[in-house]
């Protein structure tokens, strides 16, 4: 039996009876983390969403256990912020459905910033630019975490990026060039292609090395879902939250994630 210390975000916390439930973590110490844990005494609470702990735990041959945590502050992202809130949701849903246990230690420090930049975004009914980009660059690392993160730079043949040219990426062929079919249709007006140069530009972009141009932001978020929503099992609950039941705005589409 060993006892540790955990610098934790809970990512979900799922009831297996009155008295005992099953618990996901971030951790800075072992990546993603899953205890077994009891509810607490009546008079302290419950660990919430976005809030920075310092676990407690026991390691015992057949399990991890949650020994108890305390508050290291106030939530990062408080529960009434709307979209901001709803981005919050969508990192803990990747990080469920994608991150294997025992990975994930240096996503937790960009897990925390990207939580706070979504906090810092002034207008409750939509985030701000550097929050977008800041998921962005949340999906990247997720995806270089997993080993999927692929290049921007060539063809699955290896040939170079034209900057003048369109590309489309296909799971099983990687990226390959596309030509419209039709002169009056650009092809980088089509759906899931993409600009050679936008793609040479992005890892700079995202690397903080480099400056986004126009249009730059909606084609990251549409080749993040290229990149990402194959890998999905389940389609995410938290997309769902950017519709609500009238028609969409334009703002509320432009923060979907």
């Amino acid at each position: 039996m060993t006892q540790g210390v955990l610098t934790a975000y809970l990512i979900h916390r799922q009831a297996l009876s009155e008295s005992r439930f099953y618990v996901t973590l971030i951790t800075a110490e072992r990546g993603l983390c899953r205890l077994w844990a009891r509810r607490p005494p009546k008079k302290q609470p419950l660990p919430q969403l976005f809030q920075p702990l310092c676990v407690q735990l026991r390691d015992l041959p057949h399990g991890s256990y949650w020994q108890g945590a305390e508050s290291l502050a106030m939530a990062d992202l408080p529960g009434n912020q709307g979209p901001a809130l709803y981005c919050g949701l969508y990192m803990n849903e990747l990080i469920m459905q994608l991150l294997p246990e025992g990975e994930g230690r240096v996503l937790f420090e960009q897990y925390r910033h990207t939580l706070q930049i979504l906090a810092a975004s002034s207008d409750p009914g939509r985030v701000g630019e550097a929050a977008e980009w800041a998921l962005r660059h949340w999906e990247w690392s997720l995806l270089q975490q997993l080993g999927l993160g692929h290049g921007c730079d060539a063809t699955a043949a290896g040939v170079p990026f034209n900057p003048g040219a369109n590309y489309r990426w296909s799971v099983t062929q990687g990226w390959r060039e596309i030509t419209a079919a039709s002169p009056k249709v650009q092809a980088a007006q089509l759906p899931g292609v993409f600009p050679g140069d936008f793609l040479r530009r992005l890892p700079p972009i995202l690397a903080g090395q480099a400056a986004a141009g126009p249009g730059d932001l909606p084609l990251a978020k549409q080749l993040m879902r290229v990149w990402l929503n194959p890998l999905l099992t389940k389609p995410l609950k938290s997309r769902e939250l950017f519709r609500p039941p009238t028609r969409h705005s334009f703002a509320e589409d432009s923060v979907s994630c």
